[in-house]
């Protein structure tokens, strides 16, 4: 059972020379990290897509950036869902100051999950 999505909602254009995200269709079944063997860079396909357009994917799946070779940038907005009890990959909530919890509405450390304790 999936635990998490990943999901680019893509604002340049995303193209094979711009560095389009890297992907090993069929690799979530693996449940491992890549190894040489697998020669992740030589079958990889690529998440190609125009501004405006979502690429949705299990995080499982093997994938990464690729190198932009074009005149352009490649930016998009990454969003991870996750259940609230799975830790995510970056701990966004550890980049804001005291004063800026301190001056937040009483409902919005909630919304932003600062009041929800890992399991450690």
């Amino acid at each position: 059972c999936p635990m998490n999505a990943h999901v680019s909602v893509i604002l340049d254009p995303f193209t094979v020379e711009s560095g389009a995200t890297g992907y090993m269709p069929g690799s979530q079944k693996e449940l491992r990290y890549p190894t040489a063997e697998d020669k992740f860079y030589d079958t990889c396909s690529q998440m190609i897509g125009e501004p405006g357009d979502v690429a949705l994917f299990y995080g499982v799946t093997w994938h990464c950036a690729m190198p932009n070779k074009s005149d352009h940038d490649h930016n998009a907005v990454l969003i991870q869902y996750l259940p609230k009890w799975v830790k995510p990959m970056e701990d966004m909530t550890a980049q804001l100051s005291q004063s800026f919890i301190d001056f937040l509405r009483p409902d919005i450390p909630t919304l932003l999950a600062l009041t929800h304790h890992y399991p450690q």
